[in-house]
């Protein structure tokens, strides 16, 4: 092993220079190793025995009086609501969890994976907490009580303690409405599930409502995920062959998807008899003969800055920051939605 004169000097920028790697990898190998490859993993060890840097994450941290623990904490909204559909939505999980890492990775900070339950966690064990996806406001509450700095996102906008980064819902709702709108449609099926219960899903039917009146809106509140999708497509059928209903919006993909699989399993063409357009832009929609036209939530973005803000909080005993960010969804075009049939193509 090499033994430099200034080992002191030697730092992570030292032991990416020498093995070839990037800065951020170097954090993510000593504060968390399962998020880099083995190959990485080994040449980055490799290099820093090398240079002969032992590494201690948590040095900085306790000059600053600190744990060096934060606390990524999955809100479980999904398991609870949709456990059966749960599964499908592990993208939206993984990429807002490696934007986070992202930013924690290059400093001296370690991001634990804890439980879903406020209850099973000590929070003043932690410096910080980030929490994925909470819809449990009693909860939010509790972990802000402890004055741990605490981030929510992202399906938060009407949470009162805590910094919530949210998805702007009704701004993405009214998105989708003012696209079927300005291709010339006049009345549409709003396909939703668990209004009561859901923040997002009713804040979606809010902006779709401010472009589509109650005369032009048809609402059908049942059972998400493709099952529901499937049911909403057999009640809205007759509507859709006698030219009623021009376009659909459904909650989610996954309810779409089972929406278009029915309808085209009843022989309705689409978009040429009907419109689809949905929300979340997962990977399973791929599986479709055509590309869906949907919303991305822009989570790796959302959670990024809130990783980046959460690093900002001073922490305060008895002081929690209280605001709110949103986030506008982005509009993702697809072969899904058109012009209505019998419908003069709307001036440019």
């Amino acid at each position: 092993m090499r033994q430099p004169d200034h080992a002191a000097r030697i730092d992570r920028n030292t032991i990416a220079a020498e093995a070839g790697v990037s800065t951020a990898t170097v954090s993510r190998v000593f504060n968390n190793p399962d998020s880099v490859s083995h190959e990485r993993r080994q040449r980055v060890l490799a290099a820093a025995h090398r240079l002969g840097y032992a590494p201690n994450k948590f040095a900085s941290a306790l000059a600053r009086k600190t744990t060096g623990r934060l606390l990524w904490l999955d809100g479980r909204k999904l398991s609870a609501h949709d456990p059966d559909n749960a599964a499908f939505y592990a993208s939206l999980y993984t990429d807002a969890l490696e934007s986070a890492l992202e930013v924690i990775a290059a400093t001296t900070f370690h991001l634990e994976i804890g439980a879903p339950h406020a209850g099973s966690i000590s929070p003043e064990e932690y410096d910080g907490i980030l929490v994925f996806d909470i819809d449990n406001i009693q909860q939010a509450v509790k972990l802000a009580g402890s004055g741990v700095p605490l981030v929510c996102g992202h399906h938060v906008a009407h949470f009162p303690r805590g910094e919530c980064f949210a998805v702007d819902n009704t701004a993405g709702g009214r998105l989708l409405a003012e696209h079927l709108a300005g291709l010339g449609h006049r009345r549409i099926a709003w396909v939703t599930g668990k209004t009561a219960e859901i923040s997002s899903h009713r804040d979606r039917q809010n902006g779709i409502a401010g472009i589509f009146p109650d005369s032009q809106l048809q609402i059908i509140d049942g059972q998400l995920g493709p099952a529901g999708g499937a049911a909403a497509a057999r009640q809205l059928l007759p509507e859709i062959l006698a030219g009623k209903i021009t376009a659909i919006i459904a909650v989610n993909d996954l309810t779409a998807f089972g929406l278009v699989q029915e309808l085209r399993h009843r022989g309705v063409a689409i978009p040429a008899q009907v419109s689809v357009a949905a929300c979340d832009n997962l990977p399973i929609l791929q599986l479709l003969p055509m590309r869906l036209t949907t919303l991305d939530l822009q989570l790796p973005v959302l959670y990024r800055a809130a990783a980046e803000r959460l690093l900002q909080i001073p922490a305060q005993p008895g002081l929690v920051q209280d605001s709110l960010r949103l986030f506008p969804p982005v509009l993702i075009p697809g072969d899904s939605t058109a012009v209505p049939a019998k419908c003069p193509r709307p001036a440019t």
